[in-house]
């Protein structure tokens, strides 16, 4: 029941099936159980009783099936009319020739009532894919259990306090202000960030937290309050200019490693070391499916990508105050695959959107949550 409680959060279907409930003393049914109706009830699912018999049973075998998937009304029309020359049910009790138990055969669902299962669930996938619903569509929510906030709203005597693990769960940004400070948890990690008339509330707030977890029996001896924003966000950051940039220890020392690479030093292509975070190489991937756990000299065109790649890092730097680009960039920045060799996958679009549609782009894609989805 568990298991269909979370597929269910996450809008995807189940199916449960069990022998119909006798209603009656002394016969037990999971059906008539109150864990249960609770499932049912969160789930919005829904029973349906039929007979095996109709589907091509071998008797009438009373069922019931329990879920959230399309068409179980189809099973409502499968009950037996009753014993005739026509319709006749086998013995399921004792042995047969062989000496198994009759009721073995009861094990393996009918052919009409496999088929009817496959329909649901087929008909509950194509509903999904036309719609971008279900677990794995486009417009995916994740869970929609309701979560208890633990958030505390500033009021006009005290400054409030808001959780951004709970933001991200509900897709909200939260601008940090003189009225509040920000906490991140990730487990046995606290992080405040505060601004403006917070900034000074961080430090404290860090610091009666950790002694409230040591109070409760953990160890909290690492306490840290500074100003470096680096640490946090992996980038330096340029207040003045709006600029995100690597850090400049770790930009030196990644062209280093590239330079390095390109320089001519014999290589081992392992592909945990493939990475697919610039568009640029394309003979490096070729290479490392070709040579995949060898030692040799890379060729004078992975060189190449290689010098290109390390020269590159001297512009990774994103200005945030620049005015948005009329032209969209995009890359797959992947090898190659069963459908294609890999590489090429840059695409730059002259596109002539409104002030109104990049606004709402630009909302999209740094709405909290979400990630990069492809959509046919």
């Amino acid at each position: 029941m568990a298991l269909c409680d979370r597929i269910s959060l996450y809008g995807g279907g189940f199916l449960w099936e069990h022998p119909k409930d006798p209603g009656e003393h002394p016969f037990p049914s999971i059906f008539a159980t109150i864990e249960f109706s609770e499932l049912l009830s969160r789930t919005e699912a829904s029973t349906v009783s039929f007979d095996q018999c109709v589907l091509g049973g071998p008797t009438q075998k009373p069922t019931t099936l329990a879920g959230n998937c399309e068409d179980l009304e189809r099973f409502a029309h499968c009950l037996c009319s009753g014993l005739s020359a026509q319709h006749v049910h086998a013995n399921s009790l004792g042995f047969d020739a062989e000496g198994h138990f009759l009721t073995r055969r009861l094990q393996t669902y009918p052919p009409g009532m496999c088929s009817l299962i496959a329909r649901g669930l087929i008909s509950s996938c194509v509903t999904w894919q036309a719609s971008g619903e279900g677990p794995t569509g486009i417009f995916a929510q994740g869970p929609t259990a309701p979560l208890i906030p633990r958030s505390l709203e500033a009021s006009s005597t005290s400054r409030g306090v808001q959780i951004l693990n709970e933001a991200v769960e509900d897709h909200k940004r939260v601008p940090l202000g003189d009225d509040h400070v920000g906490l991140y948890l990730h487990v046995d990690d606290t992080l405040l960030l505060g601004v403006g008339d917070c900034a000074g509330l961080a430090a404290p707030l860090m610091e009666e937290i950790a002694d409230n977890m040591e109070a409760a029996g953990f160890k909290a001896p690492d306490r840290r309050s500074c100003d470096e924003v680096t640490k946090v966000v992996g980038y330096e950051i340029d207040v003045r200019q709006g600029a995100f940039s690597l850090p400049r220890r770790k930009a030196r020392l990644l062209q280093a490693a590239l330079f390095e690479q390109g320089s001519g030093w014999d290589l081992e292509f392992r592909r945990a070391a493939e990475t697919r975070a610039l568009s640029i190489p394309f003979t490096v991937y070729h290479m490392m499916d070709v040579c995949e756990g060898q030692l040799v000299h890379p060729w004078p065109s992975v060189r190449r990508e290689l010098t290109v790649m390390a020269r590159a890092v001297d512009f990774m730097t994103l200005h945030a105050s620049h005015p948005v680009s009329s032209s969209v960039y995009a890359t797959d920045a992947m090898g190659a695959d069963d459908v294609d060799c890999g590489g090429f996958g840059v695409c730059v679009t002259q596109t002539q959107a409104t002030r109104d549609e990049f606004r709402a782009l630009m909302w999209a894609g740094e709405e909290p949550g979400f990630a990069i989805t492809e959509a046919d």
